[in-house]
């Protein structure tokens, strides 16, 4: 079982969907906090969905419950706590949300979690990747 992470922060448009469809991708999974805000530019919720499923016939599930908490996210951006504190804060809320329940074994294989950071070692998709391959130990997990 194939677990994807990618982030759309410095890819053009043209870049993150032949990053996906070369890995050939078949599912986009959301994982961002606020996905319909003007910063997210080509990536915006719906016009998103229609891109991924036009350009290279991605399916697309946005799961709020694998995003950081508004005052989680306010911490770390006024770096008001470290990286490593924010990766142990936000893994305790995937934990009390059972995150693993949002998705099937089949809905995480050769799908990609979605968000902005350009590097997954700056971004919450890392806790959320490795969290779920902690439930399903077959899972390997490629960053693109």
């Amino acid at each position: 079982m194939t677990l994807f992470t990618i982030g759309f922060t410095q890819k053009s448009a043209k870049q993150l969907f032949d990053l996906l469809k070369k890995n050939h991708i078949k599912r986009i999974i959301d994982i961002r906090l606020h996905n319909n805000n003007q910063l997210a530019g080509y990536t915006k919720k719906d016009d998103f969905e229609y891109f991924l499923k036009e350009i290279a016939n991605i399916n697309y599930k946005y799961i709020k419950e694998m995003a950081p908490t508004e005052e989680l996210m306010k911490a770390i951006r006024e770096k008001q706590i470290s990286i490593e504190e924010f990766k142990k804060q936000f893994l305790k809320i995937l934990k009390e949300r059972k995150i693993e329940k949002a998705l099937s074994k089949e809905e995480i294989d050769m799908s990609c979690l979605l968000c902005s950071e350009a590097k997954a070692e700056d971004c919450h998709r890392s806790v959320v990747s490795e969290y779920l391959r902690s439930k399903y130990k077959e899972i390997e997990i490629i960053n693109i």
